[in-house]
């Protein structure tokens, strides 16, 4: 196979990397909180040279993957009446207590379980910010919440809700389907940023946006195998020809 081919074939292969994660845009488009990604490419040098090329463009270049990009922008907000359902609105992070440690989700569709604690779809405690669980007074029937996240019930007081931001959300790593982790210290939420009752962040992938890419990918796959099939009738033209006049 000769270096066009082979300049193709990465292409391909990166494509079908885009695709995946297209794909799993969209499956997850229902998914609470959840925030799309978006496929970063580079390029990669080949020790292989172009012959009679010198320069800059003497080295071969091969397309390279440079990981995911998420998109940070807030899915909408949108009422579902459960009590312990809670939106952030504006920036910030729940705070959960996993066997590997403190996560942080945006995904706030709690539950109570069986010894009166806060958690969240995994089961995973739903801290104070003193990284205690939070427990619900046996026998209450009604919760509420503040805007700054103090919780109460009919029972009594319950306790407040740790909600963090850091400097930087692109760079924190996902665990999972709604847990992030993150080596930078966790900081304050502004005042801006406030808790919603009843309400759950929805997913911020846009799916017509995500059809159009897949779209666009899938042409740009189909042009990349013709030109790879163009590429291999040249060479069996070319050792039919050299065939002849040997």
């Amino acid at each position: 196979m000769e270096n066009p081919a082979y300049v193709v074939l990465s292409q391909q292969m990166a494509l079908s990397k885009q695709m995946d994660v297209i794909a799993n845009n969209l499956a997850n488009v229902n998914t609470p909180a959840y925030r799309s990604q978006t496929l970063l490419f580079n390029e990669f040098l080949g020790k292989a040279t172009n012959p009679g090329i010198s320069g800059v463009g003497s080295k071969i270049a091969f397309v390279g993957l440079g990981g995911t990009l998420p998109d940070i922008r807030p899915g909408p907000i949108e009422p579902t009446g459960n009590q312990l359902d809670f939106a952030l609105q504006g920036r910030g992070y729940f705070v959960v207590n996993t066997p590997d440690g403190l996560r942080y989700t945006r995904d706030g569709h709690f539950q109570i379980n069986g010894q009166g604690q806060i958690v969240n779809a995994q089961g995973y405690q739903v801290v104070d910010p003193q990284g205690r669980a939070l427990s619900v007074p046996q026998g209450a029937a009604s919760i509420e919440v503040t805007p700054t996240g103090t919780l109460s019930s009919d029972k009594g007081p319950i306790g407040s809700l740790q909600v963090v931001k850091f400097d930087s959300d692109i760079t924190m790593q996902k665990v999972g389907s709604d847990l992030y982790q993150t080596d930078s210290p966790p900081q304050p939420v502004d005042p801006t940023t406030t808790v919603k009752q009843g309400m759950i962040e929805g997913s911020n992938v846009q799916p017509v946006l995500e059809v159009s890419r897949m779209i666009q990918v899938q042409r740009a796959y189909e042009a990349a195998n013709t030109m790879i099939m163009n590429e291999h009738d040249r060479d069996i033209q070319a050792i039919q020809v050299l065939t002849k006049t040997s």
